[in-house]
Parts: C-alpha cells; sequence; structure tokens
C-alpha cells in the first residue's frame, strides 16, 4: 500500500519515545558549484568512530556524483553549524557511502545497531524543516548490505537514517521508488565497514575526480590489456573506452575498476572480474560473465534489445539507468536468476546469484 500521510514530527516523536534532542545528530546537506549555487542535496547524520575518538558524518555517495557537473564544496545547512564546508574522509561508491569531517565541538551523534527488526524512523531536513515518517518494518532484499522500506520518501531523503527505537541506527537511505511506495536502505553492517576504512586524510568535493583513481582512455583491446596487466595491486583505476570504430572491449581477470564508454563501443563484456562499475554508457551491450560486485549506474539503453546479459555471477546491481523498453530487462530476469526488482521507476534491480546463462 502506497502511504502519501507525513506524521507530524512532534506527535511522531512522543509516541516513538524518541526526544528532538536526540535527533540533534542528523543533518541538510547541500553541494554546490565555484558560483555557491545548490546543484544537489540530502541529508546526513553524524557517528562516533570509537577507533579514533573522532565523530564523523555519512551520507550517500551519489550527492557528488555532480562532481561531473562542477561540484565544488558540501555544506551543511541547518543549525549551528549552517554553512560550514565539510571536507571528504572517505567514499565507496559501490555501496554509496561517503564519510565526511565533523567539527570536533559535535557532541550529537548515534550508535550503529543490528537491532532493527521492528519498527523504524527515518528523518530528514526538507526546507529547513527536520521531518520524520515511520515504518512498521525494514524488509529484507536479496542484496546482502540492502534492506528496503515500504514507504516512498520525498527528494531530499538521501542519507537520511533509519534510525530504531532506541535512536540507534539501522541503515541509510540510499533510493526511493514512488511507483513502488519503496525505498533502499544500506544497512548498519556496511555502514560500520565503511567507518573501519577511514582514514582520516581529508580532501575536498572538488579535488574528488582525482582522488577517484588514474584516469586511462583507450581506444584498442590491446591497448586496454596493456593497462590491465600493468596496474598495481589495490590501485582504482577509471578507464574511458574511445574506440575509432564499433568495436567490442572485453575486461578480463580484473579487479577495482571503473568502465566509462565515450564513443564508439558496441559491447563491454565483464569476465572473471571484480569490484566492477560501469557508468555513463550509452547504447552499449553489457554481458557479465563469472564475475562478482559489479555496479553499473547511471547509463542509457535504449534501443537496444537486452542489453544486459548476465551468467554465472554473483552481486550485481543496476541503479539510475533508462531502457526503451523496461519490460525487456524484466522478461530477461527469468526464474533462472535469484533476482529482485527494488523500484521500477528508478530501474533498480539487485541480482543474486545468475545460475545460467540466458
Amino acid at each position: 500500500m502506497k502511504i502519501m500521510i507525513i506524521i507530524a514530527t512532534t506527535v511522531l516523536l512522543m509516541s516513538s519515545g524518541i526526544s528532538a534532542n536526540s535527533l540533534e545528530g542528523v543533518f541538510g546537506l547541500s553541494v554546490e558549484d565555484s558560483n555557491s549555487k545548490i546543484i544537489s542535496s540530502g541529508a546526513g547524520f553524524a557517528v562516533y568512530d570509537e577507533n579514533t575518538k573522532k565523530p564523523i558524518i555519512l551520507t550517500s555517495f551519489h550527492l557528488v556524483n555532480s562532481v561531473l557537473l562542477g561540484a565544488n564544496k558540501i555544506k551543511i545547512k541547518n543549525g549551528e553549524y549552517s554553512g560550514l564546508e565539510l571536507s571528504i574522509l572517505f567514499y565507496d561508491e559501490l555501496n554509496d557511502i561517503l564519510a565526511l569531517s565533523a567539527p570536533n565541538s559535535l557532541s550529537s551523534f548515534f550508535d550503529l545497531s543490528e537491532n532493527c527488526q521492528q519498527k523504524v524512523l527515518v528523518a530528514a531536513y526538507h526546507k529547513d524543516q527536520l521531518l520524520v515518517l515511520n515504518s512498521d518494518e525494514m524488509m529484507q532484499t536479496k542484496f546482502r548490505d540492502l534492506k528496503r522500506l515500504p514507504i516512498y520518501l520525498n527528494k531530499g531523503f538521501s542519507g537520511a537514517p533509519v534510525l530504531n527505537e532506541n535512536a540507534d541506527i539501522c541503515g541509510m537511505v540510499a533510493l526511493s521508488s514512488e511507483s513502488n511506495a519503496s525505498s533502499v536502505v544500506i544497512t548498519s553492517q556496511a555502514l560500520r565497514k565503511a567507518i573501519s576504512l577511514v582514514k582520516y586524510n581529508s580532501f575536498s568535493v572538488k579535488d574528488l575526480r582525482a582522488t577517484m583513481g588514474l584516469e586511462y582512455v583507450v581506444s584498442t583491446q590491446e591497448e586496454l590489456n596493456e593497462l590491465l596487466s600493468l596496474r598495481q595491486e589495490g590501485t582504482q583505476v577509471i578507464v574511458k573506452l574511445n574506440s575509432r570504430d564499433m568495436s567490442d572491449f572485453i575486461i578480463r581477470d580484473a579487479k577495482d575498476i571503473i568502465i566509462e564508454a565515450v564513443n564508439n563501443v558496441n559491447r563491454i563484456v565483464i569476465y572473471n572480474s571484480e569490484n566492477i562499475m560501469l557508468r555513463g554508457l550509452s547504447s552499449q551491450r553489457v554481458m557479465i560473465d563469472r564475475s562478482r560486485s559489479v555496479l553499473i549506474s547511471s547509463s542509457r539503453f535504449e534501443n537496444v534489445q537486452r542489453p544486459i546479459l548476465l551468467r554465472d555471477s554473483q552481486d550485481v546491481l543496476i541503479r539510475a539507468c533508462t531502457f526503451s523498453n523496461i519490460e525487456d530487462l524484466v522478461i530477461s530476469k527469468t526464474s533462472q536468476i535469484d533476482a529482485e526488482q527494488i523500484g521500477k521507476d528508478n530501474n533498480l534491480f539487485a541480482v543474486k546469484n545468475v545460475i545460467r546463462s540466458i
């Protein structure tokens, strides 16, 4: 059932036993360009890193996807820290997690919890007003680090905390689907892992592109093979495919690679690889074979029949992509594949364990 009613914040907090003071660690965040124009916004929340004894602010990485459109800074936009610019401590693009510096004087923050079987709350700022919504449950999905709420959340809730009745963090909002009246949540377990990787070597939003890995443009399969053979273990590489003709490219035995198709690419094959992201594709066919942890994001598959084929792979996430005929993709997910369509209007699918070729 679609839920459209936003319950008054004060009444909801009273009924849940959570005080307004306990939500002081929730922030509205804005991403601005060099002219201080807001180009994206969302929510964030403060947690305490027990290892370093420092507070940090967590939000969704996709808020700064607009770095490609000139994102220059990210700021807090409410409360006593309004206008404060934050630096980036850590990001996990595949799992959509961004860790930001927090003021040392910050005294309100949340604990992470796995006790999330009962009613949960979602809190975020909308037009400078704190909104709190409730959900009777947080449901499992077939994707390991994602859960689902049976409510639709308005734009601006990306990065919002999902809280249990003790005001502990159960997860973080990533995406929401109006047609399915549901929202996707990154689990507290995934957030805890991200916090453990924070090293406190901060950098600005405008420097994000440079930190995301070394960029290479390759025109042939031979150049791609040479690049993959020479790269150092543990380094992330951004590969731009720019063929002189309509070529196929095969990424074989690779790890931690971001693929962007620039021009004249017919098909991209990912074989026996791990932690691969494909983004910004335009009408290229994709085949994923014997691979795991693959994200296909922000791409357009128009006038292409069966644009994505899967075989013997695990943990494939298709997010924020558009298709000429969405049913073409849905039909390909038969009983042969353990898959779940999370949000049709967001074209978000979690695919877990592909049993055999379609």
